[in-house]
């Protein structure tokens, strides 16, 4: 599939940019909670409302740049997904109108049809989330164990042993959920196939009355593919709830260990509150870490399936 990657060709610098500006915004936020750390701990208890306002405008200030930032990496990782896609499809459509009637005949005309479409728009939907996720998701995730350890050695390995975890969480759902996809992308071949040929050949199943069986014909591939994204469903639904617990169990650990390190003067309230914000950094993240892996699997065995049509001579 590395020849694919030809298809960045005049969108290099969107591909640049795109990532860029979700890493200055996924900075930006790594300073938020140090601020609100400063505002509960020197500026209340001081009643020092000029510092108060101070910082409160600088969490003003970070979140508009945030937004600024956010919305160009939007539009630069949209741009290169749509302007990949466009170059790909186009190519894919020359190379299928060129293929042999045996090529055809090997690959399905109904297949064909849906590696054009279907798998043409999933590689779209993937790389703009792989632009915009992908490198931010690490970034917040190991800068924000990385503030944790500025803070507190003691609490960040509650947050590695989290992220040590939910990585094994998501890997193994990966693993699990690969083979399924793949056989729901062959699944969709075959009802478009079946589809096509009753809709072509209908007045010929009337007229030798085999309605009943192009009927359950139908019926078990559409039974069957269902069976196939039931599955999928079930697995993919466990992550969430899976990452939740996991996560709120170390919320309570760093409660209930920051309570006796605030009683020792060994941490202060707005530090605590840092370390939970981080914690729910963390836990956004991973969420659509997920939520990534789940699309670019799919992206990947789409991609997979258009190299099959390029290998074709």
């Amino acid at each position: 599939m590395k020849e694919l990657g030809y298809y960045f060709k005049g969108y290099l610098k969107e591909t640049i940019f795109g990532p860029l500006f979700k890493l200055l915004e996924a900075s930006f936020e790594l300073m938020v909670p140090l601020i609100i750390a400063k505002i509960v701990d020197i500026a209340i208890p001081h009643k020092d409302k000029s510092q108060l306002y101070m910082l409160m405008g600088l969490l003003f200030l970070l979140a508009v740049v945030g937004v600024i930032v956010s919305i160009s990496a939007q539009y630069f990782s949209s741009k290169a997904a749509v302007g990949y896609t466009k170059q790909l499809t186009a190519d894919l459509y020359a190379k299928v109108m060129r293929l042999s009637k045996e090529d055809r005949d090997e690959l399905t005309t109904s297949s064909l049809v849906t590696r054009l479409t279907s798998d043409t728009y999933q590689i779209q939907t993937g790389i703009n989330q792989f632009l915009r996720l992908f490198l931010r998701a690490p970034l917040i995730v190991f800068g924000a164990i990385l503030m944790a350890f500025t803070i507190s050695r003691q609490m960040t390995l509650y947050f590695l042993g989290m992220v040590v975890i939910l990585f094994v969480v998501v890997f193994t759902m990966s693993r699990l959920l690969n083979p399924l996809y793949a056989k729901i992308r062959l699944a969709t071949d075959s009802i478009v196939t079946k589809t096509r040929e009753q809709m072509q050949g209908m007045r010929v199943i009337r007229a030798f009355g085999q309605m009943k069986r192009e009927e359950a014909e139908f019926k078990a591939l559409n039974s069957h593919y269902t069976h196939l994204q039931i599955r999928a469903g079930y697995w993919s639904s466990l992550v969430t709830p899976m990452t939740y617990f996991v996560v709120n169990a170390t919320l309570v650990l760093v409660i209930w260990q920051g309570n006796h390190l605030i009683a020792d003067n060994r941490l202060s309230q707005g530090l605590l509150v840092a370390l939970i914000n981080y914690l729910l950094q963390i836990l956004t993240e991973l969420l659509k870490m997920t939520m990534l892996v789940t699309s670019l699997n799919q992206s990947f065995i789409s991609a997979g399936r258009i190299s099959q049509v390029f290998a074709k001579p």
